[in-house]
């Protein structure tokens, strides 16, 4: 705490990631780090990963609209940054690359991948990517 009684930020180690080796933005506490004992305190709702090909940097945001902002953030410069959709490259049969499926239930990776299946095929029909279902303009 400071003198006036306010608590600092905890700081940890500095790292460094290039954007370019970011793969993946997981949400939540969905990394083994982040589920431990010691982290139950941390509301799920503020927690965010960023997730490489040499582990991941689980990070804590102020407030669950600045958690969102910054995950929106992350998403839209990863597209940019990488050639082709870096959600397919997370996507796609890898066994090298880590993953925070690696510590779900084969029924709920299932779920999870129906979920962000269902969510990126809603984006691209936004987008104008894809047709519409049947029947509507």
């Amino acid at each position: 705490k400071t003198s006036s009684g306010i608590d600092k930020p905890k700081l940890g180690k500095l790292h460094q990631v290039p954007l370019s080796h970011i793969m993946y933005v997981d949400v939540g506490k969905q990394t083994t780090a982040l589920r431990r004992v010691e982290n139950a305190t941390v509301s799920d709702a503020l927690c965010f990963s960023l997730l490489t090909k040499e582990g991941s940097l689980d990070l804590e945001a102020n407030s669950p609209r600045e958690r969102d902002a910054l995950v929106s953030c992350f998403s839209l410069v990863l597209d940019e940054v990488h050639a082709q959709n870096w959600r397919d490259i997370y996507r796609g049969p890898s066994s090298d690359m880590p993953s925070s499926f690696d510590e779900l239930d084969p029924s709920q990776q299932q779920m999870h991948l129906q979920m962000q299946q269902q969510q990126q095929q809603q984006q691209q029909q936004q987008q104008g990517m894809m047709p519409g279902p049947p029947g509507r303009p």
